[in-house]
């Protein structure tokens, strides 16, 4: 179609019935993994990245809830079965990759993530951060459940 062949069956748009969409907010960007499918939330990274791009709440050992900022994801398919249904961050094997499984229990991996205040680091790096510790996703939820003790 680079050929320009495809100019024939293109009609014009008719500026009449055109709506503006409305602004992306940065609200858009909060994954909340309890309700959404890996594969709805790679989607999400990969629309939203650079502005406003995607955060999940992170809590590594027992600390405040934080905003992470998922900068690179994709989805495993097929394995799901194997993995244990839970809100831990585990590393994959080969340490390319973070695991979070979803709440529909289909797997996220994320390969580079920010956390506040921090430099882009890679799954290795993170968890390496954790120094033996635990780290697990939370949903909004249970983020304004803590917040109201």
């Amino acid at each position: 179609m680079w050929d320009g062949s495809s100019a024939q069956l293109a009609t014009p748009q008719d500026g009449e019935k055109a709506t503006p969409a409305p602004k992306v907010g940065k609200e858009e960007g909060a994954l909340d993994l309890s309700l959404m499918s890996a594969r709805a939330a790679h989607n999400r990274v990969r629309g939203f990245a650079g502005w406003p791009g995607c955060t999940t709440l992170l809590q590594v050992e027992g600390q405040q809830p934080a905003k992470a900022k998922l900068l690179q994801t994709s989805v495993r398919e097929g394995e799901v079965a194997e993995i244990e249904r839970s809100r831990a961050v585990t590393l994959a094997k080969g340490g390319k990759a973070l695991e979070l499984v979803c709440g529909d229990g289909s797997l996220l991996e994320v390969q580079r993530l920010t956390m506040p205040g921090k430099k882009p680091v890679d799954a290795k790096a993170f968890w390496n951060g954790l120094k033996g510790g635990e780290a697990r996703w939370i949903s909004a939820e249970e983020d304004a459940a803590l917040s109201e003790k």
